[in-house]
């Protein structure tokens, strides 16, 4: 049986993992700022990766530039929306708590660097692709989204062995007992 999670210890470590990837995501855009203003990159993995700073006012990869207070109250909405459906459910999967937990963080993260300064810090820059430059808290949405996916499609269409070999017992019996009942002649 998969791992599952009483309300209250979900909601006490997504409070924790939360107040962790926030403080990650807080210390690495304030390191950011600190070594990167000069306009200069840091290799980090050559050709892959460096350390580049930019300045974001719109939405994930700079779409919709000034929309900052939507997407401040879409985050604490989106965060808020979250916390409650924990609050409302019973239990939850490893995968499940993960997701939210990624999800509510990366909005906040970005929600909060939008009200201290009207813009987001991004940093991490991909040379192996065209990728616009994001931060950790980018990142967070994007693999607490995967992680939720997965679960999502998971607990739909991967369902565990021991109830399909229930399913299978049950049908095998069904139609033996369908096909041991007599029928009736029908010589008219």
């Amino acid at each position: 049986m998969k791992k599952r999670f009483l309300r209250s210890t979900s909601v006490v470590l997504f409070v924790a993992l939360v107040a962790a990837l926030l403080l990650a995501d807080r210390i690495t855009k304030i390191l950011a700022v600190e070594h990167l203003s000069d306009g200069k990159a840091i290799a980090f993995i050559p050709h892959v990766l460096d350390f580049v700073l930019v300045f974001n006012k719109g939405a994930a990869f700079g779409m919709m530039e000034g929309a900052t207070l939507l997407f401040t109250v879409i985050a604490f909405a989106v965060s808020f929306g979250l916390l409650l459906y924990l609050l409302l459910t019973k239990s939850h999967a490893v995968l499940e708590l993960l997701g939210i937990s990624l999800i509510a963080a990366g909005a906040l993260g970005n929600a909060i660097d939008r009200i201290r300064f009207g813009e987001v810090t991004d940093f991490i820059h991909t040379l192996f692709i065209e990728f616009p430059v994001f931060n950790v808290a980018d990142s967070c949405v994007t693999v607490g989204a995967i992680l939720l996916a997965f679960y999502i499609l998971g607990s739909e269409f991967f369902k565990p062995a021991a109830s399909s070999k229930v399913e299978a017992k049950v049908s095998a019996k069904a139609s033996s007992t369908s096909s041991s009942t007599p029928k009736e002649d029908s010589d008219a």
